[in-house]
């Protein structure tokens, strides 16, 4: 299946329609039959459009890319994934042309919010480093160029800003990225209204987290991490609040781990028993793994030895049946804290690592997954 569009500069300074806009064969399936009617649409409008309408032309270019991107999911032809970087490049480009002749200050830093979710989406299905560097800066002008009348707006360049830093942040590991993000952030916060105040503060949870782990003096940012994640499971009708939930356990058990405060394990083992009662088969297997995890927890710290069953029942179901991305970090704690519970009772003297590197190869039942 081929399909062709000129993306040329070209293209945007003329009216002419292209010749080859688009070639359509016949479609397997009707999804794929509904994507290339839309493209062949967007690529009609797009011959007619005028060269000067360059806000109008990024929007379209916008739709087509995803539409090839959308295609390319289900062709897996590398074709329909260049043609989807093409038509993000032509994106990009009229959408800094409309920018230049924006006609006041607002419209510049509204069209500076939209250039930065389309670097954004460009960053996430391509991981430029390029797209990545100019979202940031694209949403810093938006900041500089919205009115303070224009909250919503604002609000919406500070989160993405500040989570593009995040991921800056994981790319390079440079503090500075990750301490923008979280100043970010909390302006963000400060002027948010009611309903988006939730899903901010799960946000800066998550900025603490990955400040606290690259810090030797994590405790500070765990406790503000937690303090976050308390605020954003405030709505529990919120359609993420499950994976919010997840997040404010793992920041409780982290601050567990640096202070050995067993009153952040408590509400954690309650949290996840209540998520385990209502979790959808895709969250369960996460659930349970982290529950064993804070189980064995729990267990060793009230001066419990050996370890609990329901424990290593919950950490066979979870780890069979979830994705090995999913609990990667999980997997691996929970090998080391059974192999330290197990050492203890252990009648072979075996150590620790001994122990571990059995488990870790499956040679032991308990976590043969």
């Amino acid at each position: 299946m081929t399909a062709k569009y000129s993306t040329s500069r070209a293209h945007l300074n003329s009216r002419e329609p292209q010749s080859q806009v688009y070639q359509p064969i016949m479609p397997s399936t009707p999804r794929l039959f509904r994507i290339d009617s839309q493209i062949h649409a967007l690529c009609r409008d797009l011959s007619l459009a005028s060269s000067l309408d360059h806000h109008f032309l990024a929007a379209k270019y916008d739709q087509l890319a995803e539409l090839y991107v959308a295609k390319s999911a289900i062709t897996r032809q590398s074709s329909d994934l260049h043609l989807a970087r093409q038509a993000y490049d032509c994106a990009i480009e009229a959408g800094q042309t409309a920018i230049n002749s924006a006609p006041s200050s607002y419209e510049r830093g509204v069209r500076y919010c939209f250039q930065g979710k389309r670097l954004e989406d460009h960053f996430d299905k391509f991981d430029s480093e390029t797209s990545l560097d100019a979202g940031i800066n694209a949403y810093e002008h938006a900041l500089q160029f919205l009115p303070a009348e224009a909250a919503a707006l604002r609000v919406e360049a500070a989160v993405n800003r500040a989570n593009l830093l995040s991921e800056r942040f994981d790319k390079y590991n440079n503090e500075d990225d990750i301490d923008a993000a979280i100043e970010s952030g909390r302006a963000a916060l400060s002027i948010a209204g009611s309903r988006q105040r939730a899903s901010i503060c799960n946000d800066l949870g998550l900025h603490y987290q990955k400040r606290a782990a690259a810090s030797s003096i994590p405790t500070e940012d765990l406790q503000r991490a937690v303090q976050y994640g308390i605020a954003a499971c405030q709505d529990g009708r919120a359609a993420d609040y499950r994976h919010r939930t997840l997040n404010l356990c793992v920041a409780r058990k982290l601050l567990f781990r640096a202070t050995g405060d067993i009153e952040q394990l408590v509400p954690a083992n309650a949290e996840l028993r209540g998520l385990l009662a209502s979790a959808p088969a895709d969250l369960r297997a996460q659930v349970l793994v982290r529950l064993a995890v804070v189980t064995l927890m729990l267990s060793s710290a009230s001066g419990r030895r050996g370890v609990p069953l329901e424990a290593v029942q919950m950490a066979r179901e979870g780890l069979s049946s979830a994705r090995r991305d999913d609990v990667e970090d999980e997997r691996e704690e929970l090998v080391l804290l059974i192999a330290s519970e197990l050492a203890e009772v252990d009648r072979l003297g075996r150590g620790v690592g001994e122990i571990a590197a059995e488990l870790r190869a499956g040679r032991d039942p308990i976590l043969r997954a």
